[in-house]
């Protein structure tokens, strides 16, 4: 016995620290990566909130999943089946219990891992703002939909998966106890199960009253329409569904808690069947009926006040409610005088086209076969004290390009590692050859133009250079 247990510890030892080496080299190295470019501050922050969302997520559905599994528990009857010797000591209260802890803590453990993804949603309601404008349909603000209503939604979907964990378990565990019986194809519960189940259906249907509450607010949401938003069926027909079913789901919250104090089902089974009966009709068949018959034989007229808001608010999200309109007009007689005046215009019209050019970067400036040059760019450099638009482009590195004998890991991870300097021509000048004036070039990088001088050639971070 004493051996057996050595040696699983010994195996979870192991397994925890290939798990640690393995997620330590991975936050090292992000960690190098984030410090280099001055930004260290930034994964702290990040690493931090994982963290912290990840342990407040997990360990809040661990705490209410053993709750509920342990209020479960306490509903059991007094003596378990025999349904054979490991489980009947498996399904004493203590053993119980300290199973419903396990449980609780390793779905817990997986909980927050996946919750620590949303660090960034968790960060975003802490330092929520008000945008200044409110939707029409609410009447509240934009901000609420950005930094507010995402929290509310994971937290919901955090209690929907509270029920579906713990309401197996608690049947699988009343299946054995005796505490759920089917005598003669009828279903027979123990009292303490009776009144479990239904306070537990009855917080299900307080949940479906939430989620419907949280649905209102994603109308705004609604591809219905003729635009994205809220709709005429929207508003008129799925808004009062819902307003609806928030209703008949606290009435059968309340079914289902009046039926742990009867010995029949009929209350609960009363209240599933409302919901479910107002769910299709409200909330699938009505909407459908208004799309129809309301709105489709005069759309138009039917959806201009929300074409409207979506045109407003779309102007305000992208300012243009700010920009003003004034006649321009266009004199097509042009003077010496006046292209003296914009002289810096005129020096600066482009003659070279980048796709050509780039073919010319690569037979003059690729100099080894593993560079290449990706694309060219149009910029603009103060040269000489004068504005001066210039087409450049990265030489960088292209391991496809390696001979597959030389493929080997040390070239492609220590050697072939990084791109190398750039190529700059001015956009206005050419060779007497017809090729263009470079004014940075070559390995290791040459400038005629002064503020041009490259200091650090080397490329590791670029359009192609992915690779660590």
């Amino acid at each position: 016995m004493f051996r057996r247990i050595t040696l699983i510890g010994f195996g979870a030892l192991v397994l925890v620290l290939i798990l640690l080496s393995s997620v330590g080299s991975y936050i090292y190295t992000e960690w190098l990566w984030f410090r280099s470019l001055g930004q260290a501050a930034v994964f702290s922050t990040a690493l931090g909130s994982r963290a912290a969302v990840g342990a407040v997520a997990g360990g809040l559905f661990a705490l209410l999943l053993y709750l509920i599994l342990w209020l479960g528990r306490r509903s059991l009857p007094l003596e378990a089946q025999a349904v054979g010797p490991p489980l009947d000591r498996l399904l004493q209260p203590r053993r119980l219990d300290r199973v419903f802890l396990g449980l609780s803590l390793f779905l817990g453990l997986l909980v927050g891992l996946s919750s620590s993804g949303q660090w960034l949603t968790f960060q975003a309601f802490l330092h929520r703002v008000e945008f200044g404008v409110a939707e029409p349909v609410f009447g509240l603000d934009a901000g609420f939909y950005v930094f507010v209503l995402p929290i509310y939604s994971f937290f919901y979907r955090l209690g929907g998966l509270l029920f579906w964990v713990s309401v197996p378990v608690m049947l699988f565990v009343l299946l054995l106890t005796g505490g759920l019986e089917f005598p003669r194809g009828r279903v027979r519960l123990a009292r303490g199960a009776r009144i479990y189940l239904s306070l537990v259906a009855a917080g299900f249907f307080v949940y479906k009253a939430l989620g419907y509450r949280l649905a209102m607010f994603r109308l705004l949401y609604s591809p219905r329409g003729v635009v994205f938003g809220a709709s005429y069926t929207d508003v008129h027909a799925s808004l009062p569904a819902l307003w609806a079913l928030v209703g008949i789901s606290l009435v059968a919250a309340g079914l289902a808690a009046a039926t742990a104090f009867r010995r029949d089902h009929r209350l609960l089974l009363a209240g599933v069947g409302l919901l479910v009966g107002v769910s299709l009709l409200l909330g699938t068949a009505y909407p459908l009926l208004v799309q129809q018959f309301a709105v489709s034989p005069n759309e138009i007229a039917r959806e201009r006040p929300y074409i409207e808001n979506n045109i407003r608010l779309t102007r305000h999200a992208y300012d243009l409610d700010r920009i003003g309109e004034r006649p321009f007009s266009a004199d097509e007689n042009l003077g010496r005088e006046d292209l003296d005046r914009n002289r810096d215009t005129v020096d600066n019209v482009r003659l070279w086209d980048w796709r050509p050019l780039q073919q010319t970067y690569s037979q003059l400036q690729e100099i080894r076969l593993y560079y290449n040059f990706a694309d060219v760019d149009v910029d603009r450099y103060v040269v000489d004290g004068r504005p001066r638009q210039v087409l450049l482009s990265a030489r960088e590195i292209n391991q496809e390009q390696l001979p597959q004998q030389a493929r080997t890991w040390v070239n492609l991870h220590l050697k072939y590692t990084h791109g190398y300097g750039a190529v700059v021509s001015p956009a206005t000048e050419f060779t007497a050859e017809g090729m263009p004036v470079l004014w940075v070039r070559d390995i290791p990088p040459q400038t005629d133009a002064e503020p041009l001088k490259i200091s650090r050639p080397e490329i590791y971070y670029g359009e192609q250079t992915t690779g660590y």
